[in-house]
């Protein structure tokens, strides 16, 4: 979840046979060069993300250079795709994908995201492979933030069935023909502040 520049992992998984990776949950990372950061950037309304990246380069002026020249991509591929990839940003050896979702808990995006080894999972391989399991596993996760009371990333995940997407075009489609993530990145909020919690669509 957002934290002014940085994205702290509330909860964390890694494989046992991960290399060279050291975060755990509590960690920070950086929104300008993770996958993560673009896809939280991304979901942002235009005039908010705008005036955060502003922000951002009165702050932090190297991590700006780095997200603003990306942003506009940033949104378009969230638009079409339902999810944003970084390639060999973070680190030349990882790739990574995202997507972010409404959390009426935290009244603010969080952002589910996964990082694989560039040597097996090149840019097309996330597309093919791995983004419809991640695009499931936001609806299910979004799903059961909608409905938690309390703090969700505290309940099971694995107690609800995760839906398998439709596909058409590569936008995960509902019942009604409604891209189900842009829909819920692109929901009429007024902008309250300008701090990364506050940029609901």
């Amino acid at each position: 979840m957002p934290d002014r520049f940085h994205l702290v992992y509330l909860q964390f998984a890694r494989s046992a046979s991960a290399l060279g990776l050291h975060e755990g949950t509590g960690s920070r990372i950086s929104m300008a060069s993770t996958a993560a950061g673009a896809a939280y950037t991304a979901a942002l309304s235009p005039e908010v993300g705008d005036a955060f990246i502003a922000e951002m380069e009165r702050e932090a002026p190297e991590a700006a250079k780095i997200l603003k020249p990306r942003i506009e991509a940033h949104r378009q591929m969230l638009r079409e795709r339902g999810y944003v990839v970084a390639c060999g940003l973070w680190s030349p050896h990882i790739n990574g994908l995202a997507v972010p979702i409404w959390s009426p808990q935290y009244q603010t995006f969080v952002v589910i995201t996964i990082g694989l080894l560039s040597a097996m999972y090149d840019e097309q391989r996330l597309h093919d492979e791995v983004a419809p399991l991640m695009l499931a596993l936001g609806r299910s996760l979004g799903s059961l933030m909608e409905g938690a009371e309390g703090d969700a990333f505290n309940n099971r995940i694995s107690r609800k069935p995760v839906a398998m997407a439709v596909h058409n075009n590569n936008k995960p489609i509902n019942s009604e023909g409604v891209n189900e993530l842009e829909a819920g990145t692109r929901r009429a909020r007024p902008a309250r502040s300008l701090r990364a919690g506050d940029g609901r669509r």
